[in-house]
C-alpha cells in the first residue's frame, strides 16, 4: 500500500502493542519497521510497548520516549478540583482516570489489582465466584492454549464459564466476540483475571513455563505485578525469589511497582533481591548486565539506588 503513494509523501505507520506478542515476534517485527523506514522515502514509524530492554536493529535510527504519569493539576482539571490525588495514585495513569471519568471505578491507592477488580465488576456485575470463573478461564487461555496471543477461541472460554458469567462480560463489553473468536476489551483487565489464578497457585507452581505464558515469554509483567498485590508477605517473599530464578527484570519490575502500591515486603527480602542483582552488575554475560542494572534502577528505592 506504501508503494502506492508518491515516493515524496510523508508517511507514518504507528504500531501499537508490541508487548501483546511473544518476545521474538515482537523483535521480529522491529527488524521488519526498520528495513520499511530503509527502504520507503519519507517513512517513519512510532512503535508502541511495554517497558522493556530489546534489542533495537540499527539503534542509532531509533529514539526512546517514556510516557509519564499524569500532572495532579491535570487529573482535577478532568475530575474536579475537590478530587485528592497522590504523586502515585492510579488516578495518574491514562488508563484509569479514563476509567473513572467513563465509569467512575473510584481510583485511589489501593492497588492496581485492587483498581480493577472494583473497574471490573462494577462495570460487569460479576458476583465473587463469576469473577473467580473469569479468572480461571482467563488464565487458561494464556498457560493451558500456548497461543501467545491476546486473542482466543470464543467456544473454548465459553466451556470454561458458565452461561451467566460469559453473558455478563459480554453485554458489559468486558470480552469482545468476533464471531469465532474472543478478546478482552483492555490488556490489563486480561491480565488481572489472569492473576487472580496465578496469586492463588501454590508456590511450587510458581514456575518458568507459567511466568513464560502469562508474560508473553517475558514481553509484559503486568500480570506478574498485579498477582504479586494480591499476596501476604511470606508468599509475597517466595513469589519473588521465584521470580528472580526465572527472569532478572521480572524480580525488578514486580518490586518497583510494590513502592508505587504500599505492597508489603519485608526490609529483609528487598536487601536479599537488591544484593542478588547488584552482583549480577559483574557477571560475564552482557545480557545479566544490563537486565540487572535495568532492574535496580526501577525499584527506585534508598536501598536499590545503594546498591
Amino acid at each position: 500500500e506504501l508503494d502506492q503513494l508518491p515516493p515524496n509523501s510523508p508517511k507514518l505507520v504507528i504500531v501499537d502493542g508490541l508487548n501483546e506478542m511473544a518476545a521474538t515476534v515482537g523483535n521480529q517485527i522491529l527488524v521488519l519497521l526498520d528495513d520499511l523506514v530503509r527502504t520507503q522515502m519519507s517513512a517513519s514509524v512510532i512503535v508502541a510497548d511495554r517497558l522493556f530492554r530489546r534489542e533495537l536493529p540499527n539503534a542509532a535510527r531509533w529514539r526512546i520516549g517514556t510516557t509519564l504519569p499524569l500532572a495532579e493539576s491535570e487529573v482535577r482539571k478532568q475530575l474536579g478540583t475537590q478530587i485528592n490525588v497522590g504523586p502515585r495514585d492510579t488516578l495518574t495513569s491514562p488508563f484509569f482516570l479514563n476509567a473513572e471519568l467513563e465509569r467512575n471505578a473510584q481510583g485511589g491507592n489501593n492497588g492496581r489489582a485492587a483498581e480493577l477488580k472494583i473497574l471490573l465488576q462494577g462495570h460487569s456485575a460479576l458476583t465473587e465466584p463469576e469473577l473467580d470463573e473469569a479468572s480461571s478461564a482467563a488464565f487458561n487461555m494464556y498457560v493451558q492454549r500456548h497461543s501467545r496471543s491476546r486473542v482466543f477461541p470464543t467456544a473454548e472460554f465459553a466451556a470454561l464459564t458458565t452461561a451467566a458469567t460469559m453473558t455478563k462480560l459480554v453485554t458489559s463489553g468486558v470480552l469482545v466476540t468476533t464471531g469465532a473468536d474472543a478478546y478482552f476489551d483492555h490488556h490489563l483487565v486480561h491480565d488481572y483475571l489472569a492473576s487472580r489464578q496465578l496469586a492463588i497457585l501454590t508456590a511450587d507452581q510458581w514456575q518458568p513455563p507459567v511466568f513464560r505464558a502469562v508474560t508473553f515469554e517475558g514481553s509484559s509483567f503486568d500480570a506478574l505485578e498485579l498477582a504479586f498485590e494480591q499476596l501476604d508477605v511470606e508468599l509475597g517473599a517466595r513469589f519473588l525469589r521465584a521470580l528472580y530464578d526465572w527472569h532478572l527484570y521480572a524480580a525488578g519490575y514486580v518490586l518497583g511497582y510494590a513502592g508505587d502500591t504500599g505492597v508489603a515486603v519485608s526490609h529483609e527480602m528487598r536487601t536479599v533481591i537488591c544484593a542478588m542483582l547488584a552482583e549480577k552488575q559483574f557477571d560475564a554475560v552482557l545480557a545479566s548486565r544490563e537486565r540487572a542494572l535495568d532492574a535496580l534502577r526501577l525499584i527506585r528505592t534508598t536501598e536499590a539506588q545503594a546498591f
